[in-house]
């Protein structure tokens, strides 16, 4: 199994869109931004191994707010590869 890279398609702007893409460079799919909505991350990628953890030594945490709502979700993916959202800004 392979390692899956997860990026935006504009360095550190994940509300931009991001490419899920293989170490060898293979973009295996593109995502395109959506005009609704807002991704905010300190992460400048995250890499699933093969074994689906999360490469690093930290939590990946990305805030997901949609226009016209005060709602704010919290995507947070912990180092087993496991999401967790709450209702909340991160």
């Amino acid at each position: 199994n392979a390692n899956v890279s997860f990026a935006p398609t504009t360095p550190n702007q994940w509300e931009s869109g991001w490419n899920t893409t293989l170490t060898d460079g293979t973009v295996l799919s593109t995502y395109a931004a959506i005009a609704t909505v807002s991704i905010s991350s300190t992460a400048s990628s995250i890499v699933f191994q093969g074994s689906g953890r999360v490469s690093g030594g930290s939590v990946r945490s990305f805030q997901v707010s949609a226009a016209n709502t005060s709602l704010i979700k919290c995507v947070a993916i912990d180092l087993t590869g496991l999401p967790t959202v709450t209702t909340s800004a991160c």
